[in-house]
């Protein structure tokens, strides 16, 4: 039990590439398993006093525009997100990382 006390954050690393594969496209059980999923990583979070952070693939949706993979429900589960991107000037071939806040429970107005 020792071991579990001086874990402070789980990592799972792209969650969808696993769901995608797994579910086939049966839309339904995807979202019941990524409710259940979400709610389970809340508890983690909760009953071991840890961070839990879930890394998400974007993918292109309707007219080219990026969206996370495991869609709308997904956005509600986290209490915090954040996208990640990577800007290349294709002009000087130099590149910037960009975190944005996308949602956060501290914001003000959320709730």
């Amino acid at each position: 039990m020792s071991f579990f006390h001086s874990v402070k954050l789980v990592v799972v690393d792209s969650v969808a590439s696993v769901f995608h594969p797994v579910l086939g496209g049966k839309q339904m059980d995807s979202l019941a398993l990524l409710e259940q999923l979400g709610l389970q990583l809340k508890q983690l979070a909760v009953d071991f006093c840890l961070a839990v952070l879930v890394s998400n693939n974007m993918t292109s949706g309707f007219e080219g525009k990026k969206q996370p993979s495991l869609g709308r429900l997904w956005s509600h589960v986290p209490h915090t997100r954040i996208i990640l991107e990577r800007e290349t000037n294709s002009l000087t071939k130099t590149s910037h990382r960009k975190a944005v806040l996308v949602k956060s429970m501290r914001q003000v107005g959320t709730s």
